[in-house]
Order: C-alpha cells, then sequence, then structure tokens
C-alpha cells in the first residue's frame, strides 16, 4: 500500500486515505498478514515523476516505480 500525504496540508481526503491505508497495514501486521506499507507524503518535483502528494497521475507512476520491482521479484519465483 502506498500513500500520500495531499498536496497541501489541508488536503483533507488525502490524508484521510493515508491514515486509513496506515490503519489496514497496522491491522494486517497484527494478524500476521505479509505486507508492505509507504508512506511517501509530499516529495516534490525534484522525484521522479514529479509527485505532489496527491491522488494524480504523477504520484501513481511515482508508487509504481516503487513498487514494479518488489512485483517482478514476487513474480519471479517459482
Amino acid at each position: 500500500m502506498y500513500a500520500g500525504s495531499g498536496i497541501h496540508d489541508a488536503d483533507v481526503i488525502e490524508r484521510t486515505v493515508g491514515w486509513s491505508s496506515f490503519q489496514m497495514h497496522n491491522a494486517l501486521d497484527a494478524a500476521g498478514v505479509p505486507n508492505l506499507f509507504v508512506m511517501y507524503g509530499r516529495p516534490g518535483p525534484g522525484v521522479p515523476f514529479g509527485c505532489d502528494g496527491g491522488h494524480n497521475f504523477g504520484c501513481w507512476n511515482y508508487a509504481l516505480s516503487l513498487a514494479l520491482p518488489r512485483m517482478l521479484e514476487v513474480l519471479a519465483r517459482p
């Protein structure tokens, strides 16, 4: 699970989704279910794809660039 902190501090939707994702991560951990949670926050224009912390194409690409190597590693296993 990947979450941003919104494009500004008053971005209630992204902050709520981020908190919900964090709570899901904690519940999965407590149940012994393997999972990964990354709160990438608001990395800014200097990161690949210019992710601003919002729910948009730049951040989706940023999260995918972080997740894709892990997905390919898992899929390569017998």
